[in-house]
């Protein structure tokens, strides 16, 4: 986006997006907007994956939401993941299949090939988890990263600032973002804007 000042905006279809936040979910937009063919200003403030998106422990789960109103969500991202390890390659995201038990810390010596140096006491319980068919890892750092690079390299810009405001216009049906204030760069006009900013976002 150029520096402007803001303009009228037409209801045509948004080419010309700012996404605010350079996390997971603003990493993702991003990406996936590139793949369309647009070409995306990412605003970060610190840098990529430099809050909770790259400190997760990245546990994927295909079916333990089955029962809720987000299970087909569920079973979307994990197969979601699967499609981003194929097209970046595991080892570059840190993605893996695997098999899973949960125990508890207790009273109980942990003898035998169940051992862990980690754990020496249990409750004797252990419950399967899941498999490599229903659970998988990913590293979320490198895989937020790893949409971003591939954003930049369709086309996609990274900006390290801070957004401070954004401007409206009359559009149909309502109002639409038409320009997005920064600290030190000052005003990006836009067609849309995006707020991927987790708890920091506000209303």
């Amino acid at each position: 986006p150029k520096r402007c000042p803001c303009a009228k905006v037409t209801a045509m279809a948004a080419t010309n997006v700012v996404v605010v936040g350079g996390g997971i979910v603003g990493a993702s937009i991003a990406h996936y907007l590139a793949k369309l063919g647009a070409k995306p200003l990412i605003i970060e403030q610190c840098g990529v994956a430099c809050h909770s998106s790259g400190k997760g422990a990245g546990f994927l789960a295909l079916n333990w939401n089955d029962r809720s109103p987000v299970g087909p969500l569920a079973r979307r991202s994990f197969q979601l993941h699967q499609e981003l390890a194929d097209e970046f390659g595991a080892e570059q995201i840190g993605y893996r299949r695997l098999n899973c038990i949960s125990c508890s810390a207790g009273n109980t010596p942990l003898r035998g090939p169940e051992s862990r140096a980690w754990l020496d006491r249990t409750t004797g319980d252990f419950q399967p988890m899941g498999t490599t068919e229903t659970l998988a890892q990913v590293q979320p750092r490198k895989l937020t990263e790893a949409l971003v690079d591939s954003a930049t390299g369709k086309g996609a810009t990274l900006l390290i600032d801070k957004v401070i405001g954004m401007k409206t216009t009359a559009a149909t049906g309502g109002v639409q973002v038409c320009e997005v204030l920064t600290e030190k760069t000052g005003p990006l006009c836009c067609d849309a804007a995006v707020i991927a900013m987790g708890p920091w976002s506000q209303a």
